[in-house]
C-alpha cells in the first residue's frame, strides 16, 4: 500500500479556530469559554501558548483573576496541562500550556448528545453544580429580556427654577428610546 503525503502550505487554519463542542458543553461561564479559545488560538495545532496572564485574559477580554481561574479549571479538567516556566532572557516565570487531545472524548459526547433537549439538559446539570447567576437575577421565561429597569432624570420644566431655556420649542415628555 502506496502512503500519500502532502504539504498544506495554504495557511487557512491561520484565519480560523476549531473548537471541540465538548469545550463548549463543559464550560460552566462564557469567560471559560473564551480563555479556552484564545489559549487554542494562540497553541494552533501543535504548539504551546506561553503568554502571561495579564496578556491571555486581554485576548479573551477577561480579568487576570478570571483568566486565572479559568486557566485552573482546565487544567483540573484535564483538557490542558501547565507548567510555570521561567525562559531564558524574560524577566518573570509563565504558564506554558499545552491543549490535551480531547477529540475522542468529543466525538462521544457528541454521540451521547446528539439532541438539542439532551444538550440542554447537560448545559442544566452545569449549572445546578455550582454556577450560581449573578446578584439579583431572577427567574424568567425562556426568551424573556432581563429587565433592568434604569432610573431616568427628567428634564426640568422650562420655568422650573435653574432651567435651561428651551428653543426648540414646548417642553414635551422625553421619548422612549429602543436600543438595538
Amino acid at each position: 500500500m502506496t502512503e500519500v503525503r502532502f504539504e498544506d502550505s495554504s495557511n487557512d487554519k491561520g484565519y480560523f479556530t476549531i473548537m471541540p463542542r465538548l469545550v463548549l458543553a463543559m464550560s460552566p461561564t462564557p469567560y471559560h469559554f473564551a480563555f479556552y479559545e484564545a489559549v487554542k488560538e494562540i497553541t494552533g495545532e501543535l504548539g504551546e501558548c506561553y503568554l502571561g496572564t495579564e496578556k491571555i485574559a486581554k485576548l479573551a477580554k477577561m480579568s487576570k483573576g478570571q483568566a486565572s481561574s479559568c486557566r485552573q479549571y482546565w487544567i483540573q479538567m484535564g483538557f490542558m496541562t501547565g507548567e510555570i516556566v521561567k525562559a531564558p532572557g524574560h524577566r518573570q516565570a509563565v504558564y506554558h500550556l499545552r491543549l490535551k487531545d480531547i477529540w475522542p472524548h468529543n466525538m462521544a459526547w457528541s454521540i451521547e448528545h446528539l439532541s438539542i433537549d439532551s444538550r440542554l439538559e447537560h448545559a442544566t446539570s452545569l449549572s445546578v453544580q455550582g454556577v450560581n447567576r449573578s446578584g439579583g437575577e431572577l427567574d424568567r421565561s425562556g426568551g424573556e429580556p432581563k429587565k433592568n429597569k434604569k432610573k431616568t432624570k427628567r428634564r426640568p420644566y422650562a420655568n422650573a427654577t435653574g432651567a435651561a431655556v428651551e428653543t426648540l420649542g414646548e417642553f414635551s415628555e422625553p421619548r422612549k428610546i429602543r436600543k438595538f
